[in-house]
């Protein structure tokens, strides 16, 4: 299924994917994943949320946390949420659900193209604070 953002409005879908390549290391805490929501349509990233490598997935207290700052960040919420279905997501189909957003798991290179400018932003931003 080819996801082409021109047949959506604002709002209408949103996808969760995985904006870091590689874990973003701590000091203190560990290994992090960063788990962001970026409207279908504008390719505005509504939200993020940090996640411990040391989880399979995001937590179910994260996911909400996620789904309703994206929501008060993108002024309302999508009507379905596209998950790339090699990714572990039971609690985040479950808070969307609890919202009455629809759950579609697609193949995750049918979001790669859509994500790539905000995964390479992301890096670049990343590892620009990293000493060299």
């Amino acid at each position: 299924m080819i996801i082409d953002p021109s047949t959506f409005g604002r709002n209408e879908a949103w996808i969760l994917f995985r904006l870091n390549g590689a874990p973003i290391p701590t000091e203190m805490d560990g290994d992090f994943h960063a788990m962001a929501i970026m409207d279908a349509y504008s390719g505005m990233i509504c939200g993020m949320e940090m996640i411990s490598t040391t989880q399979p997935e995001i937590s179910e207290i994260q996911a909400r946390k996620l789904l309703s700052a994206s929501a008060n960040q993108a002024g309302g919420r999508p009507t379905s949420l596209f998950i790339a279905s090699e990714d572990f997501a039971t609690q985040m189909c479950t808070a969307a659900s609890t919202m009455k957003i629809e759950v579609q798991r697609v193949p995750a290179s049918d979001l790669s193209e859509l994500t790539q400018e905000a995964r390479d932003g992301f890096a670049a931003h990343v590892s620009s604070g990293r000493n060299q």
